[in-house]
């Protein structure tokens, strides 16, 4: 019938090409003028390409250089910037609260599923509200105070253990690649946190393949991202995709299942206390959690713990490097302060006021998630900074632009840890837009444990060496892929001389 259909049709193929192609135009014309002028975003300023059509914003995206586009733009129309058709961008503090929290149970929007995967319960992230809570209450005395002090002795052993590999590397006269060792760290201490097993890179001075996986995943997750904005295109990629790659990410899966796998089934599993524990020994049946669930939950902490602190020290660490003012009394405070490395605990270096001060300055300059980390408007919509935002619009509050817009932070480009501190030049600084680990809910479950590693990390490392930015580029230029691509970043470390006590003869 179609067939014959199809025959009294006098129509070419080269006719038909002519006529999608011409269709293809015409609805993108269409599509274009309704983002412009009909769209219920319309009030709102932004980039007129971007506004045209989403691919502008996955371009930039793929390019590495959102996080400056979206700062160029928030500083040429304001706090509210329109960067796609359906998708507004907020750099006011009071988006925070409207966001993360919302007016009831401290829930907030919905995340942007396009960003944190498709529906359906994949891991502690990706789950509705009320499955998060459950598990995020089964987990959170892994992340409690007492559980930090309860983990500060092997936090600690592992600092000794990087402070004794860099020894070995300076005696070469040689720089080192400071981002490798604390990748290093990060990584071994959370394995050790999670699974009772480290990654054993420190020890071995070179990276688990485990770890290599998930840096050379970085823009390949990127590009997904782009292409779930488009379903079609996001079901052609896995089919379009060389083989190589889906090689890559059936061994990723299966070294985290392998991981996982071997945990549950250690002859001492019984008697460990790591982050798994929980998930084991739960009586409620409501969480528990099948293998699938435990290994994709897991992996992503242990990027979440460990690739974020890592780009945190590494950006302080080039900071500081640039800043020998800073640098020097941030020296002064640690070195005047402890007589001996073993008085360096997580609750001296608490006390420490430019300590605190440098890395809240390193949190605002190089904030680990540079992005926004979206959300969607549910039905009915929402009121955002004084704005009511129709459903189904994608919003975010993406940090790098909140913290180096100078509406919000006097010299926002400066590395001035005495904004912290309440020196007069920055009183008109907007501290609550600084909000590096996220609020409500869904806040980052694992900052207690990111700050008792950067407060050891930076303290007893500065207690230790001097340091000094090698030759090379300016490291700063880094691409973002959601997170930083960082670049190898090398220094020169020189042991602390220190006058040795010289018992005088009686």
């Amino acid at each position: 019938m179609f067939n014959s259909l199809l025959d009294r049709v006098p129509i070419s193929f080269s006719e038909l090409f002519i006529v999608c192609c011409f269709s293809t135009f015409l609805y993108f014309i269409i599509s274009s003028t309704y983002n412009v002028y009909f769209h219920p975003l319309a009030r709102f300023p932004g980039p007129r390409l971007w506004i045209f059509t989403r691919l502008c914003y996955a371009n930039s995206l793929r390019r590495g250089d959102l996080h400056l586009k979206i700062l160029e733009f928030h500083e040429k129309y304001g706090e509210i910037v329109r960067v796609a058709p359906n998708e507004l961008s907020f750099t006011s503090p009071s988006a925070w609260k409207d966001m993360c929290t919302g007016s009831t149970k401290n829930k907030g929007l919905p995340r942007n599923t396009i960003v944190f995967g498709a529906q359906g319960f994949k891991s502690f992230l990706d789950g509705s509200d009320e499955q998060h809570t459950m598990f995020r209450r089964m987990l959170a005395p892994s992340f409690s105070v007492s559980a930090m002090n309860r983990a500060e002795p092997t936090i600690q052993s592992y600092i000794s253990l990087l402070i004794t590999q860099l020894n070995k590397e300076v005696t070469e006269k040689q720089p080192v690649n400071i981002c490798e060792w604390y990748n290093y760290f990060t990584f071994d201490i959370t394995g050790e946190l999670a699974f009772s097993e480290s990654f054993g890179q420190l020890e071995r001075k070179a990276y688990h393949q485990w770890v290599k996986l998930i840096f050379s995943h970085l823009k390949y997750s990127a590009l997904s991202i782009c292409l779930r904005f488009w379903p079609p295109l996001d079901v052609l990629m896995p089919k379009l995709a060389p083989a190589s790659l889906h090689k890559l990410k059936h061994l990723f899966c299966q070294l985290s299942r392998q991981k996982v796998a071997y945990r549950i089934n250690r002859p001492d599993a019984s008697q460990l206390q790591d982050w798994v524990s929980p998930c084991l020994t739960t009586k409620d049946p409501r969480e528990k959690m099948e293998l699938e669930e435990i290994m994709d939950t897991f992996t992503i902490f242990i990027i979440a713990g460990s690739e974020t602190t890592a780009t945190l020290l590494s950006g302080l660490t080039n900071h500081l490097c640039q800043n020998k003012r800073v640098l020097k009394l941030l020296s002064d405070e640690i070195r005047g302060t402890f007589k001996s490395e073993d008085e360096i605990t997580q609750a001296a270096a608490a006390k420490l006021p430019y300590l605190n001060a440098v890395l809240n300055e390193a949190l605002r300059m190089c904030t680990p998630i540079p992005c926004a980390l979206g959300r969607i408007v549910p039905k009915g919509g929402s009121v955002i900074s004084g704005e009511h935002i129709p459903t189904n619009t994608y919003v975010g509050i993406p940090h790098f632009a909140a913290y180096h817009d100078a509406t919000h932070f006097a010299s926002p480009f400066r590395f001035t840890p005495e904004r912290w501190l309440g020196d007069a030049a920055f009183e008109k600084d907007l501290h609550p837009v600084f909000q590096p680990f996220s609020m409500g809910g869904r806040n980052c479950i694992g900052q207690a444990l990111a700050w008792v590693e950067m407060r050891l990390v930076i303290a007893r490392l500065i207690y230790n060496f001097d340091m000094k930015k090698a030759e090379g580029p300016d490291w700063i230029e880094q691409r973002t892929y959601m997170l930083w691509e960082k670049q190898p970043f090398s220094v020169h470390l020189t042991p602390v001389q220190r006058d040795e006590a010289v018992e005088l003869p009686s």
